[in-house]
């Protein structure tokens, strides 16, 4: 399992040296969140 999550590392670093990640919407804002939160464990 941990090929696959070297893998995904690198492929995320290669997106960001190729500035994929720039002008994705809402960049700088706080994420919105789902109200509903009963999913979530306290």
């Amino acid at each position: 399992m941990e090929i696959l999550a070297t893998i995904a590392e690198r492929k995320i670093r290669e997106s960001m040296e190729r500035g994929e990640f720039e002008d994705l919407a809402g960049k700088g804002k706080p994420q919105a969140m789902d109200e509903d939160l009963s999913c979530v464990p306290r």
